[in-house]
């Protein structure tokens, strides 16, 4: 077995791996804690959705790194391609049926096109990050000619402002932020502007987050880059 298709499969299968984690097991076990009164005005549930974003946010780093680094190979892998939007619409579907399992299907057909809808809406904007970090990818790297890829696959710190392969994961992570931005405005707009200073402070604060979140996604990108460079065969050179 070639390296590249070790290396596919140990990426399709942790990806998965994760996908089954959020949808099997972080997914009921919030839903039957905020059911619970035992637990629901405790800080159990906002623990478990922390451990969702983050596990969320790992997620979106393992899938742009290992996309970007198959630009290091001459041919790349379109099963591979295939099984992020094949993976991500089964999380979608999986937790829709996990939805309807513990909390019983929607009472009427306007509630449950609600739920259709806000699940393809999110599985539109993931294929869109995706696809932006396959073009980010193939305008930045698919050029490289053999040398040049041994200098910037092999490189211990992706500096971005050195690297080409940190600068596609730091763009890559910034349409995370852009498109969660974007669903927060979407939110705000269909409840409405804020009404008092506190309910401001905390529409910046959510905003911000935003902004954080496509930053540790960058970071977490790098470092996982790093571990692929080391892995990958070439001799590590130090950028930072």
């Amino acid at each position: 077995m070639t390296a590249e298709r070790k290396g596919n499969l140990i990426f399709i299968a942790f990806l998965s791996l994760f996908y089954l984690i959020y949808v099997l097991v972080l997914a009921p076990v919030y839903t039957v804690v905020c059911s619970n009164v035992l637990y629901s005005e405790t800080y159990l549930p906002d623990i478990i959705e922390l451990v969702r974003e983050l596990l969320d946010l790992f997620i979106w780093a393992w899938i742009f790194s290992f996309t970007l680094f198959s630009f290091r190979y001459p041919k790349r892998s379109v099963f591979a391609y295939a099984a992020v939007p094949c993976a991500d619409f089964l999380r979608y579907l999986l937790s829709l049926l996990v939805s309807f399992l513990f909390d019983g299907t929607p009472a009427s057909s306007d509630m449950l096109r609600l739920y259709i809808n806000d699940a393809l809406i999110g599985f539109a904007f993931d294929i869109l990050h995706f696809v932006f970090c396959l073009f980010i990818g193939h305008i930045m790297l698919s050029h490289l000619n053999s040398d040049k890829k041994k200098t910037v696959f092999s490189a211990e710190h992706q500096r971005m402002k050195k690297n080409p392969l940190g600068r596609a994961a730091l763009l890559s992570a910034a349409m995370v932020s852009v498109l969660r931005i974007a669903m927060r405005i979407r939110y705000d707009v269909f409840y409405g502007a804020p009404e008092d200073a506190l309910d401001l402070m905390w529409m910046i604060l959510y905003y911000s987050s935003d902004i954080v979140y496509g930053l540790l996604v960058y970071l977490t990108s790098l470092i996982i880059l790093r571990k692929l460079n080391k892995k990958s065969g070439f001799e590590a050179e130090n950028f930072g």
